[in-house]
């Protein structure tokens, strides 16, 4: 995470799966946050109003559909902060799945994740914008630790023009010839020359079904009946 809008929805809803799938498998998929969200929002009856609620609120609706000791769950979950922070997963295992790694993507894949081509966050710890500008770099990744930031130029990868395909086959290359990867990059006046010695090749996330296991996640995105 890097404190940007997104991480912190993305982990919202990381927290609401892990809710919501451990309700489903305490009561043997007869409740869930749906459950939850008719009664905690449709307390006005229908009436469109802003109103604000408390923690003792949110924490009395849960156990209202599931008792459970949810004031230190929600506690434990968002108040995890700071590098050694785990991000919140087991919602995606109880649903069924497992978040697995692979170096290349689907069609399918690669048509929902636009910016897959420049995304090099889960190996080198940045992606690529526009002109090769550095953007993104991920908390204690390698460019992290590296020193690099964003607004770095990527302006050569060993002894070739850089570019995110350049790359890519250099990251690719590693894993078998063993060398570093040499980056040569650029802010304003200042060069610096950066080698990692990665191996690990490209990262792209996937969730994996674990088999034998309910598929709640699957339950969760199929269309409400009414």
């Amino acid at each position: 995470m890097d404190g940007t809008t997104t991480d912190y929805y993305d982990e919202a809803l990381l927290v609401w799966l892990d809710a919501d799938t451990l309700i489903r498998e305490a009561t043997n998929g007869r409740r869930s946050l749906d459950d939850f969200a008719k009664g905690f929002f449709g307390r006005l009856d229908g009436r469109a109003e802003a109103r604000g609620y408390t923690f003792e609120e949110v924490v009395a609706a849960l156990n209202a559909v599931h008792p459970h000791e949810w004031a230190g769950f929600l506690r434990d979950r968002l108040d995890a902060v700071g590098p050694d922070a785990r991000a919140p997963l087991d919602g995606i295992a109880r649903g069924g799945y497992r978040l697995a790694w692979v170096d290349s993507l689907t069609p399918t894949e690669r048509s929902i994740m636009t910016g897959w081509a420049n995304d090099f966050q889960y190996s080198l710890g940045f992606t690529l914008g526009a002109n090769n500008r550095i953007g993104g770099v991920l908390w204690g990744g390698l460019a992290w630790e590296a020193g690099l930031g964003v607004g770095w130029d990527l302006v050569a990868v060993g002894d070739r023009a850089a570019s995110s395909e350049v790359l890519r086959e250099a990251i690719t290359a590693a894993k078998s010839d063993g060398d570093p990867i040499t980056l040569i990059v650029r802010n304003g006046d200042r060069f610096r020359t950066i080698a990692f010695d990665y191996r690990d090749g490209l990262r792209y996330p996937r969730l994996e079904r674990t088999a034998g296991t309910p598929d709640r996640l699957g339950d969760i995105l199929a269309p409400r009946r009414r």
